[in-house]
Formats: C-alpha cells, structure tokens, sequence
C-alpha cells in the first residue's frame, strides 16, 4: 500500500511542544541549551506561520512550569495542558484540540525523546496524522535512548527533520511572507 507523500501544509500541522519544564531541564545533559535554541528558533517561526501549537506540562505541580526561557516566547492563544500519560495524546484536551481542527500533519519537539516524544509519536501515527519529529529540538538524558527513540519512531512511521529542514518544508518558496523573518531567525 502507498502512503501518502510527506507534504505539509501550514494551515493543517499542528506543534506539540511537550514538557520543557524547570525540574525536567535538570537532568539533561550539557547539549540541552542546543536543544533549547532551536526550540526558540521554532517558537518564534511557529507564531509567524500561524501553526497550532499545543503545550503540554507533564505534573506540573511536582515538576514545574516550562522554564520561562521558552514560555515567554509562547503565543498566549497557545493551550498549555497538564497531563499525567507519558503520551501528549494520551490526554482527552490534546486529542480535543487536534480533532476542533483540520490537523494532518503533527510536529514534535520537547523532552524525553523515548518517553514522552516516543509515545506521542506512535499514539499521532496510530491517529493517521503524518508525524515528524525535530531531531534538534527534542532530548533525552542519554543518548543512546534519543537514539533508540528515533530508531523505534521512524521505524513506526514518523518522519525525522531537522528545525530548519521542517520550516523550509513549511514555507516551500522564498515568496512566502514570513521567509526573510524566518530566514533572519535562522542566522
């Protein structure tokens, strides 16, 4: 069977920005301010695309907020939801804001890449919505379980990209109104 070709569009991909909070941001390793980086660098193009974006916070009440550094990038129409399944769609309000609108294209960034990345990764492929994960914008404590977790996710279906690589896929042309600020955001 063929699958359909890998071709999003900015009015039907969503962004699930999963757990970048203060307790969890702990425990990573030193290459996390990378990751961070790029998350910025997404946050601030997600807004000029105007993509749905879904926040997740994973207990909150013991693992805190996401770190002020990223949230106060966020759009305030932006939901961010508390959750207690590893799998973002494992809560019933991310599966409600995927469903209220026309998503057929799910992009992945935020922490751990082999819990709750991963999960939600083979839960969005379960749903039929093509899934990419940011290979820069997601992390784990180890390595070899990120490593792992891209093996398993593409493996299952998803697509792997970088930053960039997804934002240049969601742009297509340099006409498109947001290249230059995009572009800036990029240098």
């Amino acid at each position: 069977m063929k699958s359909d070709p890998f071709i999003p569009q900015t009015e039907s991909t969503a962004l699930l920005f999963i757990d970048m909070q203060e307790r969890l941001l702990g425990a990573m390793p030193e290459d996390i301010s990378a990751t961070i980086a790029k998350q910025k660098i997404l946050l601030e193009a997600a807004k000029l695309l105007k993509l749905k974006v879904i926040v997740t916070e994973q207990y909150p009440k013991g693992l805190g907020h996401t770190t002020e550094e990223l949230s106060s990038i966020f759009d305030p129409k932006w939901p961010v939801i508390e959750k207690s399944t590893f799998s973002s769609l494992g809560e019933s309000n991310v599966r409600s804001k995927l469903n209220d609108s026309a998503v057929k294209t799910v992009i992945l960034a935020g922490i751990e890449t082999h819990v709750c990345v991963l999960q939600t990764a083979i839960d969005s492929i379960a749903k039929g919505y093509q899934t990419v994960i940011l290979t820069d914008a997601v992390n784990s404590r180890n390595s070899i379980d990120k490593e792992t977790a891209f093996i398993t996710a593409q493996s299952a279906g998803a697509v792997l990209m970088t930053v960039e690589s997804m934002l240049f896929v969601l742009m297509r042309d340099s006409k498109h109104p947001a290249f230059r600020s995009i572009s800036k955001l990029l240098r």
